[in-house]
């Protein structure tokens, strides 16, 4: 009788760990509000962009993940740098503060790089093409730094190789060309889940080979940003207005000990891009305030998201590199989170008030 029940409460506790195992990764534990999200993204899509194909993740490190399209490989323009990044610090670590032999890169493309590249070192070239200093170098030089990473890293095709060795799981990342060139007949892709692995990886240290010093100066090179002062993030975007048009972005905040993951991708196909911009931003903003647990997440509505102070497009919380990128990319379109003065087209007002409130923060 004993080792009858003895058998029948084993096989109880193996059900029982069994079904855990099996929803732990479908946000099973996960508040209602998360798992609510792809109803959520589905209404704002069909609400602003209905043209548009949508790839997002959000993710509590601790509890569990809600996606869509998350294994669709498709183009994310400037947000896949963050592979570069790791590919390129893990193989110059030991030189990263040493200026980088530029020379190399103009005489192996035969392309000269820009004056205000001058004395970078790999550190610097990292940084560059995450984002910092975009105001004073400018588009052309920001993706350059990717360029010349690329180039260092032996072009894209070794440098996709580069990115596979970092973990198995980021086999679909595929570096098909330099930034800023023709999209045909190579583009550069990944699914958003590749996004949600690497950023898991950054925040656990567990990058192969890398010291945890080593994760410290990798996050240092990512744009960082606080929700209401007390939240930490690391964040990359990207936008491509060429055929087909992107938008992306991807991050994680710190809270306490957890990390919150959300990475969107948001791509047409077969249109021109018409509210992409506001789509991708609606999305980002409703899912960080969701894995938050912040208030003001009722932005299912068509009017586009408008944060504070004027020029934070990005809704980062404060007016940085980014938005500049933000307005450069929609400069001239019309229904974008850009346009700063509600007067309907991208322009030179919307660039005054950007630059007045430029390193300014929400009150």
């Amino acid at each position: 009788m004993r080792l009858k029940m003895y058998k029948l409460v084993l096989k109880t506790v193996i059900l029982i760990t069994i079904f855990l195992l099996l929803t732990k990764d479908i946000g099973a534990v996960l508040p209602s509000s998360i798992i609510q999200l792809s109803q959520d993204v589905e209404e704002l899509r069909l609400q602003t962009a209905p043209q548009a194909s949508v790839a997002f993740w959000a993710e509590s490190v601790k509890d569990g993940f809600v996606a869509e399209n998350e294994s669709e490989n498709w183009p994310t323009a400037s947000t896949i740098k963050y592979f570069i990044l790791t590919a390129f610090y893990r193989q110059f670590m030991d030189q990263w503060n040493n200026q980088a032999p530029l020379g190399q890169y103009e005489k192996g493309t035969g392309e000269s790089v820009s004056e205000t590249l001058n004395g970078f070192t790999y550190r610097d070239l990292a940084r560059g093409m995450m984002g910092y200093g975009y105001s004073e170098i400018g588009n052309w030089a920001y993706n350059q730094c990717a360029n010349i990473c690329i180039y260092f890293l032996g072009g894209p095709s070794e440098c996709t190789v580069k990115i596979h060795s970092l973990n198995s799981g980021l086999d679909s990342v595929s570096i098909g060309r330099y930034m800023l060139e023709d999209r045909q007949p190579e583009d550069n892709l990944n699914p958003v889940e590749d996004f949600a692995l690497l950023l898991r990886l950054l925040f656990k240290n567990q990058i192969p080979n890398l010291t945890e010093s080593d994760h410290d100066n990798i996050r240092e090179c990512l744009i960082q940003n606080y929700f209401q002062e007390r939240y930490l993030s690391y964040i990359k975007t990207g936008s491509l207005s060429s055929i087909p048009p992107v938008r992306s972005e991807a991050g994680y905040y710190l809270k306490d000990d957890n990390a919150l993951i959300w990475a969107v991708n948001v791509v047409d196909f077969t249109g021109d891009g018409a509210g992409i911009g506001t789509l991708e931003n609606q999305i980002s903003s409703l899912i960080k305030l969701r894995l938050l647990d912040a208030p003001g997440d009722s932005i299912l509505t068509p009017t586009p998201v408008v944060c504070q102070p004027a020029g934070d497009i990005d809704c980062s919380g404060k007016v940085n590199s980014l938005d500049f990128g933000s307005l450069a990319v929609d400069w001239q379109t019309v229904g974008s989170v850009a346009n700063l003065d509600g007067l309907g087209v991208v322009d030179a007002a919307d660039a005054i008030i950007l630059f007045a409130n430029y390193n300014k923060e929400a009150d």
